[in-house]
């Protein structure tokens, strides 16, 4: 049986989030396409945290590969956001999550 967002608790949502973070499997794809299908319908302080908790993966994952880069490929392969098919998805609702925050932007300007 499928639930409305509306009668998903956010802390579940967000445990979801958290859990498929730094993944190296499926779920990140699962968890990713769930979120952005749905985020029209997130509520607004669960959707600041996901932004939130998303940008510093992003930036913290960005470092960690230019230290790896920078010491010639050396040491362990991990990265925040898992491996480069992972970053992709997580950048991806990254992208859609920023562009949504320019439309709710533009809609309190009217």
């Amino acid at each position: 049986m499928k639930r409305p967002v509306s009668q998903i608790p956010d802390w579940m949502i967000l445990d979801a989030f958290r859990y498929a973070l730094g993944r190296m499997t499926f779920q990140v794809s699962i968890t990713t396409k769930w979120l952005t299908d749905n985020l029209d319908h997130l509520s607004d302080s669960l959707f600041d945290m996901v932004w939130q908790e998303l940008d510093e993966a992003i930036t913290n994952d960005a470092k960690t590969r230019v230290r790896y880069l920078e010491a010639g490929g050396k040491g362990p392969k991990f990265f925040p956001l898992g491996q480069d098919c992972d970053r992709a998805e997580w950048t991806r609702l990254h992208t859609e999550m920023g562009n949504k925050m320019i439309r709710r932007e533009k809609t309190k300007d009217r």
